[in-house]
């Protein structure tokens, strides 16, 4: 269904129809990586997903509570931003999580960290860094089946978009 384009801006205008039919998740996920005050707040007022750097938990949970904390004053909902951990996850035998990292140890050591991460406050998900090539595949064949077995990674898609697979409204449409 065309909609009407009307913009007149400092460098263009433009009046017309707009026939291309709209992507079916509304527009881009939006994903900021920074972890400075002015991309937190930034973020809160117009991001789907904030990427940031692991430091500790700690530090963790209370950047997670002041941006989710920065929501309300743009009129936004606490689930509508995704907080992200960036991690790096070195798998071994060992259950001594941390001998490798913060996210290194056994895959049922790091299964129940990152478990723990999200249900403490401190991230909504991960994303994760390889640590060299086909680094993913231990986590993927030993960590994501734990994951699922406890209900905190899914079996299969519902959705056919990167938001509906983030969990992230699809915006409404304001025209």
């Amino acid at each position: 269904t065309p909609r009407p384009v009307a913009h007149r801006g400092r460098h263009f205008a433009v009046e017309g129809e707009f026939t291309v039919e709209r992507c079916p998740q509304g527009h881009p996920v939006t994903v900021l990586a920074g972890d400075s005050p002015e991309d937190r707040e930034l973020a809160a007022s117009a991001a789907d997903v904030i990427l940031l750097p692991h430091t500790t938990f700690d530090a963790a949970r209370a950047r997670y509570a002041e941006v989710k904390g920065r929501l309300a004053a743009h009129g936004r909902a606490h689930d509508e931003l995704k907080v992200m951990l960036r991690v790096a996850s070195v798998l071994d035998d060992n259950d001594d999580t941390g001998a490798r990292g913060p996210f290194g140890g056994s895959p049922e050591a790091v299964a129940a960290l990152l478990g723990e991460y999200v249900a403490e406050g401190a991230a909504d998900g991960f994303v994760l860094d390889p640590y060299a090539p086909g680094g993913l595949d231990g986590f993927v064949d030993r960590v994501v089946p734990l994951l699922q077995d406890r209900g905190a990674f899914r079996r299969t898609y519902t959705g056919t978009t990167l938001r509906s697979h983030l969990g992230i409204a699809a915006p409404v449409w304001k025209g």
